[in-house]
């Protein structure tokens, strides 16, 4: 793509999501979790047999990292639970069961969609129409609001230390299943890339302007999922820490997409500590993309090779020399 690192900055601001509906979700995830711990701390015994309690949020997904975008405006919480089975209970109770207790414990006043790893709360706000849009002229217009709610459990007893992996809701698709992730890998992952979010190199941008090429098709064979933008721009960055060019960043992760689908992205081996539950095995085969927080987990697994060489294709001519920057990021 040819292109200016000026029109990619300028074009990531416009489309960022504003600091009004930013406080708007805010307030929905403060109002709606409130709701669920104090259900949580009324459930009487015998509803609250794996005795359940408050353990922490977790807040991810885009509105955090500075890559949410306008028209999907939405946020992102791994509840962390502590459970306590009792003695003659064993393994892990099943995640569609805490599905539907979130569910059943989201206040009223919001709508509570139970999916297959996550509960889904929106709500809609009225917001005064854009003075350049013919909606001026009537009612206004509706922003919908929401945040999914992602579930993870902690088992913790009396005089054991809490481990640092968590279960969670496995990301592919199938029944909800449980998987061991550690939020500190997660954690430490992004935070080396918002450290640059203000400098010239700024990721986020990266980030959204990838977004923003991938939604302008309306028919993909697949869509892909947010968070392996997020890691394949992770890996650039790692790859290639000196470069502050975002044009040439934004087509060399493009062109190296390919990898995915021909020999995999592995990060085994190349991490610092344990990036992987105790006795799993890391992810193998191709099409692979590691979840560098867990390399036992491959991001792509869900999807078919040649949905992923279709977007290989798409890939590959936005970054050609030839492509210009509005074809390929062209503003609806």
């Amino acid at each position: 793509m040819i292109g200016s690192h000026a029109n990619m900055v300028a074009l990531a601001n416009k489309l960022r999501v504003d600091d009004k509906n930013r406080g708007e979700l805010e307030s929905m995830r403060r109002d709606v979790f409130e709701g669920i711990y104090d259900g949580l701390r009324n459930l009487k015994k015998k509803q609250n047999p794996w005795r359940l309690t408050r353990g922490k949020e977790l807040r991810t997904g885009s509105l955090y990292r500075e890559t949410a975008m306008k028209g999907s405006a939405d946020i992102d919480v791994i509840l962390l639970l502590n459970f306590q089975p009792q003695d003659d209970m064993k393994g892990l109770l099943r995640a569609k069961e805490i599905l539907i207790l979130i569910q059943s414990l989201v206040p009223k006043g919001y709508t509570a969609t139970m999916n297959k790893r996550s509960v889904t709360v929106s709500k809609n706000s009225t917001n005064r129409a854009p003075m350049n849009s013919w909606l001026s002229t009537m009612m206004g217009q509706q922003t919908h609001h929401s945040m999914d709610i992602v579930p993870a459990l902690r088992r913790v007893g009396q005089g054991q230390k809490p481990s640092t992996w968590w279960y969670g809701v496995s990301k592919v698709s199938g029944p909800a299943q449980w998987l061991r992730f550690n939020p500190t890998h997660q954690k430490e992952m992004f935070s080396k890339l918002k450290k640059r979010s203000n400098q010239k190199d700024d990721p986020t941008t990266v980030i959204v302007c990838l977004k923003h090429w991938r939604n302008q098709f309306r028919n993909p064979p697949c869509k892909l999922p947010s968070y392996v933008f997020d890691v394949l721009t992770w890996e650039d960055y790692r790859s290639n820490p000196s470069e502050n060019d975002l044009t040439k960043r934004f087509n060399r992760i493009l062109k190296n997409f390919k990898r995915i689908h021909h020999r995999g992205i592995s990060f085994d081996g190349t991490m610092s500590g344990s990036h992987k539950p105790k006795g799993s095995k890391v992810a193998k085969g191709t099409p692979l993309l590691h979840d560098p927080s867990n390399t036992s987990q491959n991001l792509v697994k869900h999807l078919r090779k040649e949905d992923l060489e279709w977007w290989s294709v798409k890939a590959q001519q936005a970054a050609n020399s030839n492509a210009t920057f509005h074809s390929v990021l062209r503003e609806w």
